[in-house]
């Protein structure tokens, strides 16, 4: 049979939603999760605000757990975040141009009170009264004045310091940090900037300060400490700490100064800071801060990959895992209205879903296994991985806590389990299940009271797999899909093998007679009718890029970078009927829920029963491409060039500019019409007079038949 290009014909149709499409699935999870992705962490009584890849989380202390668990999410999206508290009000400051403000007293909903755009970058800010002081790095500090929490109006300014960096108040004076020269200070009792006071000069460059007491610790970009006293006459460098290893920030309490780099948090008693003391850590963040709760003290960080650590001041900064489900998300499956969710250092939790989509802790399945990963199921029969002992656990009756049983278990002796295999149809008198590794295939048989029994291993480079009836179908790093059939003895026999043409899927699902392969951006559908003879039938470009699927009542789901795409796969092509929501890296799809996650967190959907379908049909010219896409510039930061890739969908007038943070328009780098497909173009930071310009943030906009996306880029010489 004849291989069908979805690119090449104008007889097959490529569905894309438009602007114009009624959507199903919101942009917005109807419920989230386990958040567990901190970056940055504050504390409200008992409660937490931390800064996460998809925007703030809440979290609540639990005295039993000694742990946060998560309670609310507002998303936004940001580069960077960094957080202040001013009495009940928080404000974050998003990638050092807006400051965004919420109410606290409402926790643990955060109130949206406003946001300030500064359409320009900064380094820091603090608030006074009605004045917000903001470090505009060479250009010294700026003065605005606050009429409510979404405007702020410029009042005067203070141009002393080559570059202005870290800004601090204590009782009416303003400390500016100036990393060429040291300390300034003003006196702001008078009000605005009131008068200079003196400076704090150090030699050499600093990164960052704290103050405490009459001193100032100064953090110097070499990784020494200096501590500065300004009523000191002459020097006011009155002592320091050498050889801290990659130091990155200070905190105080009453007693103790805390020093935290990458690889050690140092401590010394703040009245004698020759007695160093310190411990070892591995991954961690540095934008943390200090809970008290009923006379405990803790230190809490930010871990680098999920969870935060919460270090006992009381029990000489003994350490714990200080979030819920903070080791992040391994797996998770949906059946029988329950959520079945693994964790990386966590047991298997099982949560309950009403009819509105809401989740709520059910129970969990043997607390003693606190590291779980891979899942698959056969009706209500869980299939879990136990990293830390190497098995796999059969666990019957799992949706009843009551009942559940740990029927049998299997070794896996390899170090990534990647895919739990159960084959539906027998062979023989026996069920199999196949463990995918990373370089093995192992296969087990089941018989149907339960007894596991080792059958045979086939030794293979990096690959998927998927099976129907008695025949393999495992993709290669190749290049290729390879057919290996199991006989009655369930010894592996190679059968066949066709050339994917040059790429990798990631993914394969069987469906009737078909198997879906999955690369990011690219859809294959093999004829598997008659195996081991198979071909590929269809080959598409998908409008999006995906990084799991599931099959769920003929339709493919989808989940990638962008969101998640619903597929109609009942029709010989495969139809786009629906996209929405955020990205992630992995689902799971039951009924009208869908699951998704990016391993730091677990997001829920309702679907509802509305279908809407916008038809592109290509001319036979034409190429099917992304729906509407502008990549990030790369590289960035650059320096002397930099790329821009985009896509066009459909035929029609592209324009991509660029601008200045003013929204000054500098240059132009296309206008006029362009086919279907993918195209790149290069800036080498020059006006449309062909002039050099200055360091600093851009934009560019793309604009496709009225539609318009914009991205930020920065200049750096």
């Amino acid at each position: 049979m004849k291989r069908i290009y979805l690119f090449f014909t104008g007889l097959l149709f490529i569905c894309f939603m438009s602007s114009s499409a009624k959507a199903k699935l919101d942009t917005l999870p109807d419920f989230a999760m386990l958040v567990s992705d901190v970056k940055g962490i504050t504390f409200v009584n008992n409660y937490a605000v931390a800064v996460t890849n998809e925007g703030l989380a809440v979290f609540q202390y639990d005295s039993n757990l000694t742990k946060f668990v998560y309670q609310d999410q507002i998303f936004l999206r940001f580069n960077n975040a960094s957080m202040k508290v001013y009495d009940s009000v928080l404000v974050v400051n998003v990638d050092n141009e807006k400051l965004y403000f919420y109410d606290l007293t409402q926790l643990p909903a955060l109130i949206n009170l406003g946001v300030i755009n500064f359409k320009g970058t900064f380094g820091d800010f603090i608030i006074k009264g009605n004045d917000l002081y903001v470090s505009r790095w060479f250009d010294g500090v700026w003065r605005y004045y606050l009429t409510d929490f979404n405007h702020a109006q410029f009042v005067d300014s203070s141009m002393k310091g080559i570059l202005v960096t870290q800004l601090e108040e204590v009782n009416d004076t303003l400390y500016v940090l100036d990393e060429y020269n040291g300390l300034l200070r003003y006196d702001l009792s008078t009000g605005g900037f009131g008068s200079f006071i003196n400076y704090l000069y150090v030699p050499l460059q600093v990164a960052s300060f704290i103050k405490y007491d009459s001193l100032f610790c100064l953090l110097l970009k070499t990784g020494n400490v200096y501590f500065g006293d300004f009523n000191k006459t002459g020097s006011m460098i009155v002592d320091s700490i050498i050889n801290i290893p990659s130091l990155q920030k200070a905190y105080v309490t009453d007693s103790l100064l805390i020093l935290v780099g990458n690889r050690q948090i140092n401590y010394f008693n703040r009245s004698d800071i020759s007695n160093r003391k310190f411990i070892n850590v591995h991954n961690t963040l540095f934008d943390g801060g200090f809970f008290i709760y009923q006379n405990q003290y803790y230190f809490v960080l930010p871990n680098l990959e999920d969870g935060v650590t919460m270090y006992d001041l009381n029990d000489n900064f003994s350490p714990h895992q200080g979030l819920e489900h903070g080791g992040g998300i391994a797996d998770m499956l949906i059946y029988d209205s329950k959520l079945f969710i693994s964790g990386n250092d966590d047991p298997v939790e099982v949560y309950r879903i009403d009819d509105s989509s809401r989740v709520s802790y059910d129970y969990t399945i043997y607390d003693l296994l606190n590291s779980s990963g891979k899942m698959t199921h056969n009706g209500d029969t869980l299939f879990t991985f136990y990293p830390s002992i190497s098995r796999v656990a059969l666990i019957t009756k799992s949706t009843n806590q009551d009942s559940l049983f740990l029927e049998n278990s299997f070794y896996f002796g390899g170090w990534l389990l990647k895919q739990i295999i159960y084959n539906q149809e027998k062979i023989g008198d026996f069920h199999s299940i196949m463990l995918v590794g990373n370089s093995d295939i192992d296969i087990y048989t089941i018989s149907d009271s339960g007894f596991i029994d080792y059958a045979s291993q086939l030794n293979i480079g990096d690959n998927y797999v998927s099976v129907k009836d008695s025949f393999m179908y495992i993709t290669s790093y190749k290049d290729i899909l390879m057919v290996y059939k199991i006989d009655s003895n369930f010894n592996i026999d190679y059968e066949n093998d066709i050339s994917l043409q040059g790429y990798v899927p990631h993914q394969s699902i069987v469906y009737g007679n078909k198997l879906i392969l999955l690369e990011t951006d690219k859809m294959d559908i093999v004829n598997i009718s008659s195996p081991p003879d198979i071909f590929i039938d269809t080959t598409f470009l998908l409008p999006f890029q995906v990084s799991d699927a599931k099959i769920f009542d003929d339709k493919l789901y989808t989940v990638g970078f962008d969101g998640v795409g619903i597929f109609d796969i009942s029709s010989p092509v495969p139809e786009l009927i629906e996209f929405g929501g955020r990205g992630g890296d992995f689902l799971t799809v039951d009924s009208n829920i869908i699951a998704t996650s990016n391993g730091h967190g677990i997001y829920i959907y309702k679907l509802n029963n509305d279908t809407n379908i916008i038809t592109y049909t290509p001319d036979v010219d034409e190429t099917p491409t992304d729906v509407f896409l502008l990549s990030q510039n790369y590289p960035n930061p650059f320096n002397l060039e930099t790329t821009i890739n985009y896509a066009v969908p459909k035929k029609g007038k592209v324009i991509l500019e660029i601008y200045n943070i003013l929204g000054e328009k500098i240059n132009t780098l296309v206008d006029g019409k362009k086919d279907a497909g993918h195209y790149s173009v290069s800036w080498k930071g020059q006006n449309s007079f062909g002039q050099i310009v200055a360091s600093g943030v851009y934009f560019y906009r793309l604009i496709i038949n009225n539609l318009t996306t914009t991205k930020k880029m920065v200049l750096l010489k």
